[in-house]
């Protein structure tokens, strides 16, 4: 059976922007104006994430400094995150999802959330 990559795609781009509350870019991302495969709205949220979906049936994904400036630009004044996905089959049902945060976005919301 073949890898439908835009399938795994796009399930994963919707469980991120329902889990996040935010949209889905269209185009995923692709256009100019509005870059990066979804985003939440900084006016709206507190802690306002754009994000890049990467997923695979691989064992691994490759993350690097390149793709991480890519996603600090296209996040504009949301924080960046990508959101990684590990399919175990075809079928799309069996997956683990992990995100990448900056690591001053994530002690900002701890500190937040302990009233620091």
């Amino acid at each position: 059976m073949a890898i439908d990559r835009h399938a795994m795609g796009n399930k994963h781009e919707e469980w991120l922007a329902d889990t996040f509350g935010g949209r889905r870019t269209r185009g995923s991302g692709n256009q100019w104006r509005d870059p990066i495969d979804g985003r939440q709205n900084h006016r709206e949220v507190e802690f306002a994430f754009a994000w890049d979906g990467k997923s695979t049936m691989a064992k691994s994904i490759t993350i690097d400094r390149p793709m991480l400036k890519k996603a600090v630009e296209q996040a504009g004044p949301e924080r960046p995150m990508i959101g990684v996905r590990f399919y175990d089959d075809e079928r799309l049902r069996n997956f683990e999802d992990w995100v990448l945060i900056k690591a001053e976005d994530l002690i900002e919301i701890v500190e937040r959330a302990s009233g620091s």
